[in-house]
């Protein structure tokens, strides 16, 4: 009997030592899922989120088109935050220096999203994406053109500009409404030398997007671009949209 009792105890402290194992077992390796498995999750989906951030800018751009193009009084975008934050600001302008355009400096107005150390950024009917270390790319084109017809030079430009202050931050769903202020189009009957300044942050993008359409640059900095295209016909449509998040 004393041997039977023995063997018992052994018994049930042996299953008591396999359970707290295999419980230590899961427990490490809830551990290591959660310490090296929720970063890279956690990361994945910041990714996940700045992409789709950065297509809904796309779909801004295309709206703010309609709505000064088409004259569309009110138009609304809803955007998804996620600690995250979307405001305006007034700091770009552009100078069109051309006979019949006024030639003062005109606020140009950006709408910026911004996650981190990441920002998508519309600006004058351009979308820039940023990256930390300042990598910047041009994700979708301004509405500036150059052509020829008949061995004439043709140069469409369209300023969009954007009016507005607005800031929202932290998680949840956003507004941002666009409203149709006034529009104005201008053309020549002759020829003329065009020279565009442009102050903004993406200067550098902006030099670049300018010399693959047929401008010759004049001078650059970080912080500006002075382009001109000599003898050219100027189609110059200027747009003005009030913008409020909410």
């Amino acid at each position: 009997m004393y041997q039977m009792n023995n063997f018992m105890d052994d018994r049930a402290v042996s299953e008591v030592v396999g359970f707290i194992l295999i419980f230590g077992i899961v427990v490490l390796s809830i551990g290591m899922i959660y310490t090296v498995g929720y970063p890279i999750l956690s990361s994945n989906m910041e990714a996940s989120v700045f992409e789709s951030s950065e297509q809904s800018f796309v779909v801004l751009q295309s709206n703010m088109e309609t709505v000064a193009f088409n004259e569309l009084p009110v138009k609304t975008m809803k955007f998804k935050l996620y600690s995250s934050s979307l405001g305006l600001s007034n700091k770009s302008n552009i100078t069109i220096d051309y006979p019949g355009i006024d030639s003062s400096p005109q606020a140009i107005g950006t709408v910026e999203y911004g996650k981190n150390d990441k920002r998508i950024v519309y600006e004058n009917g351009a979308v820039f994406k940023y990256y930390p270390g300042q990598r910047v790319v041009l994700t979708s084109a301004p509405p500036i053109f150059t052509s020829k017809l008949d061995s004439e030079n043709i140069t469409t430009i369209t300023v969009i500009r954007t009016s507005g202050n607005s800031f929202q931050s932290g998680s949840g769903v956003s507004t941002l409404k666009m409203s149709y202020n006034n529009s104005s189009l201008t053309t020549n009957s002759s020829v003329n030398n065009l020279t565009i300044t442009i102050n903004s942050e993406f200067a550098s993008l902006w030099k670049e997007y300018l010399e693959e359409n047929d401008f010759s640059i004049s001078s650059s900095s970080p912080d500006q671009v002075v382009a001109h295209r000599n003898d050219t016909y100027l189609i110059y449509g200027e747009h003005l949209i009030d913008v409020d998040i909410n």
